[in-house]
Formats: structure tokens, sequence, C-alpha cells
């Protein structure tokens, strides 16, 4: 597909320049705009390409056969089973940000369907670029010296967890 950027357009013979700020311009911007915009369609097939390559790097990257820069990063993760409203019970809960940029730590007391209800407490760490793009031991440090802070900043009291490499699936 031949790429013709936005000034290259503007910049096609016969193409008067704009007055105002020195820049050439088209008589009929309407013709101009759907040009541009035909180059950012694509075809079913191109689409069924994406999703193969996309869904080939997925898999790559869960079964450790990415490169050193996968287009995708991934970790496997499990759900032993889905909630069905009656959790009850303390809960410390991680989660990377969408961009991998953060990390929030989260401790909420669920009551079930009975009770009242407990406000989270949250916080949010701002993970540095040289562990976002370091090997996953150095994110892993990374997140337990942040769980500690957030368990000095909230103590738990006596209340223990069970170790959830311990759960069976």
């Amino acid at each position: 597909m031949d790429f013709t950027g936005p000034v290259e357009l503007w910049q096609k013979e016969g193409a008067p320049g704009c007055p105002q700020k020195g820049l050439p311009c088209s008589p009929d911007s309407s013709e101009l705009v759907q040009e541009c915009l035909n180059q950012f369609k694509v075809t079913t097939t191109q689409l069924r390409q994406i999703q193969a390559s996309l869904l080939r790097s997925m898999e790559q990257a869960l079964t450790g056969q990415a490169s050193p820069a996968p287009a995708v990063r991934m970790l496997p993760t499990y759900v032993g089973s889905t909630p069905h409203g009656t959790e009850q019970g303390d809960f410390v809960v991680l989660e990377l940000g969408a961009t991998g940029a953060s990390l929030r730590v989260l401790w909420v007391t669920l009551t079930g369907v009975e009770g009242h209800r407990i406000e989270p407490r949250s916080r949010e760490f701002l993970i540095p670029q040289e562990v976002m793009l370091g090997p996953g031991q150095q994110l892993f440090d990374f997140v337990a010296r942040c769980l500690s802070e957030f368990l000095d900043a909230y103590p738990l009291g006596s209340q223990e967890y069970p170790h959830f490499l311990d759960q069976r699936f």
C-alpha cells in the first residue's frame, strides 16, 4: 500500500496556495479528505491477517517463545471460578494498569449479599521505565515492595491470608 502523507496530498501539482498560512490547499477539500481517508481503509483479508498475527504473537508470548522485544506482552493468569455475589472476606488485589505504567494495590472487604458495604482502600504506584522494560524478576520485586509498603500503611492486623499458590484449581 503506497503511503501519501497529508503534506504530500496538499502539495500535488495544480493545488493553489492557501493565502492565510502559506500552505498549499485543494479547491475541492471534500475530495482531498476522502482521498486521505481511503488510505486507512482495511479489507476483510487484511483484518484476518492482523487477527492471525496478533493471535500468533499472544500464543508465543504465553508459551515463552517471544523474542526479546515481543509485539505483545502477556502473563498467564488463571481464574479459579467466577464471582456469584455472595463472596465474603477481605481481599487484596494487585492490578497492573492497561499501559503497564502503574500498579494499584487494593484492599476490599466483601460482605456478600447482606451486611454493610466497606469502602476499599487503595494506593497507586508508578512503575519506573527501567522496571517496565526490564526482566520479569525486577517487576515482581517491585510489586512485592509496593505490596509491603501498602500493608505497612494499611495494617491488616493478625489476619492471615491463604497463599495463592496453595489453592487448587
